[in-house]
């Protein structure tokens, strides 16, 4: 996983250069644009759904680092993401960008927010682990594109189909069953819901580059990340002292999977609608019940089967009537 990401890391460092290359070589402006926003949105397809794939799979790296208190990975998650995407900047010679950015009070103030959300959203995630309620955690996942889809149609006016709203039905009759399963008021859940879907939709209305976004998120969160280690280091300092080489080197490299999937799901943000995004986070808490189930073996429920028919059942509806629109272009094409 942490070597498909350096992977990943590098094609999206290496590919402006080769737009710019692109440019220089002839290409006229008004081509390139409208290239550009005939393939915008499959594109956005590709890079949601890739940020929530990787989110689903870092159950693997994570359970790698099962032996370590959860506040001090959220620590060092925000610390290196802060550093990696610093370095990343600088890599692309963007820094006075950044700055620029910091010039616009509104700016400051909306990255503040969203900062806040995100980090928000983890410290939720960590305290429900540390509590012994990851089941609460992962209903919040699922509960969130459906928050998604409800912010898209309050604030952004987006619509839906007939065929879209029966499937949103649909998923809302899963959650149910999966809520009244678990015998519990999901508060848990919904604060992770409600706080990732608010990040989104900043995401999704705010034009800064996802690049400078993230990098300004994490760098307002990162003094809070240094006092918690400090803190923390005095009461694990000798067991973080013994931590096998294994995981001393995924510690630090968590920035680096913790702002792959947040600056794919940024970039795919500003390109689809973000109700599609909604039900697209379906991938990522299904994926972690599969590998939960067949990697981990754990229980699954009658609950659980039931409520996973209906998730995936609204996912293809959903996605059904685009699919037909996309034939009906490509014919008139």
């Amino acid at each position: 996983m942490s070597r498909f990401c350096i992977l990943l890391s590098a094609i999206l460092i290496l590919n402006p250069l080769r737009e710019h290359t692109l440019n220089d070589n002839g290409m006229n402006m008004k081509e390139h644009l409208h290239r550009t926003a005939d393939t915008g949105e499959g594109c956005g397809n590709i890079l949601a759904i890739l940020s929530f794939i990787l989110w689903g799979s870092l159950v693997f790296y994570w359970k790698v680092l099962d032996e370590v208190p959860a506040l001090i990975i959220v620590s060092h998650r925000i610390l290196w993401c802060f550093v990696f995407m610093l370095l990343y900047i600088l890599l692309r010679g963007r820094f006075g960008r950044l700055t620029a950015v910091l010039k616009v009070r509104r700016h400051i103030l909306i990255l503040l927010l969203s900062g806040i959300l995100v980090g928000a959203n983890w410290f939720i995630y960590v305290l429900s682990v540390s509590r012994g309620q990851v089941l609460q955690a992962s209903l919040g996942y699922y509960i969130n594109p459906l928050m998604n889809v409800f912010l898209g149609l309050l604030f952004l006016k987006e619509r839906l189909t007939p065929l879209q709203w029966i499937s949103l039905t649909t998923a809302f009759i899963g959650v149910v069953i999966m809520t009244v399963g678990t015998g519990v008021f999901p508060w848990i859940s919904l604060t992770l819901a409600v706080t990732f879907s608010l990040y989104g939709l900043i995401k999704k209305t705010v034009h800064i580059p996802s690049d400078l976004g993230l990098t300004l998120e994490t760098t307002f969160l990162t003094p809070v990340a240094l006092l918690l280690l400090y803190f923390l280091r005095r009461k694990y300092g000798p067991m973080l002292g013994n931590l096998p080489p294994l995981e001393t080197v995924l510690l630090p490299a968590s920035g680096i999977v913790t702002a792959l999937p947040l600056f794919l799901f940024s970039e795919g943000a500003k390109r689809i609608p973000l109700s599609r995004i909604g039900f697209f986070q379906f991938i990522s808490p299904s994926l972690m019940f599969l590998i939960g189930y067949l990697v981990y073996g754990e229980p699954l429920t009658t609950v659980k089967v039931v409520s996973f028919i209906f998730i995936w059942t609204a996912l293809i509806l959903f996605l059904l009537p685009r699919r037909r629109v996309s034939k009906k272009k490509k014919v008139l094409a």
